[in-house]
């Protein structure tokens, strides 16, 4: 609707990929800590798919909630594949499953909007550690919200609007090849 093309990979553990290669069910809570710290590395793949088209995208946006803010904030930082022209986080966590998204951040100069619930007290404290090594990130309490992830979108109705024009303007300021 707002005139983007969209990548949305199922994350494993996640989506149609919570069925084990014999097809019976995963929880994605029981993957293993390797298959949680390769999270970034499937971003990474996808940043890296992303290149290899015929008409490779002059930018691109990357985002994510709850693990996949992480994954999406390591990926967004280290890419060198594509231009990461900015990334959006959703209920962040500082080292969800042990993923460090604060150091490469550090290293990332695009623009960063991270989105947390008030109430949800992790989400809020990395808000501040992305304020302190990103610089110029947009950082975003809802406030009385206690949602994660993709439900803070329910809970604020004025989040959605935001992450169109965050992207909008991120994407436009790519520079042009």
């Amino acid at each position: 609707e707002a005139g983007f093309s969209v990548l949305a990979y199922d994350q494993r553990g996640h989506g149609a990929s919570v069925n084990a290669p014999d097809g019976t069910p995963r929880d994605p809570r029981g993957l293993t800590p390797e298959e949680w710290a390769a999270f970034p590395e499937d971003a990474s793949a996808a940043l890296g798919w992303l290149a290899t088209r015929a008409a490779p995208p002059r930018a691109v946006v990357l985002g994510g909630s709850s693990v996949g803010s992480s994954a999406a904030l390591v990926a967004g930082a280290q890419a060198t594949e594509v231009h990461v022209a900015g990334i959006f986080a959703l209920s962040p966590g500082r080292r969800y499953r042990g993923i460090d998204a604060v150091a490469p951040l550090a290293r990332y100069e695009g623009p960063v909007l991270a989105v947390a619930a008030e109430l949800e007290a992790a989400a809020v404290d990395m808000l501040g550690a992305i304020d302190r090594v990103a610089e110029g990130a947009e950082t975003r309490v809802v406030e009385g919200a206690s949602a994660h992830g993709l439900r803070l979108l329910r809970e604020d109705p004025t989040l959605l609007p935001r992450l169109v024009a965050f992207t909008r303007a991120a994407a436009e300021g790519a520079p042009r090849e």
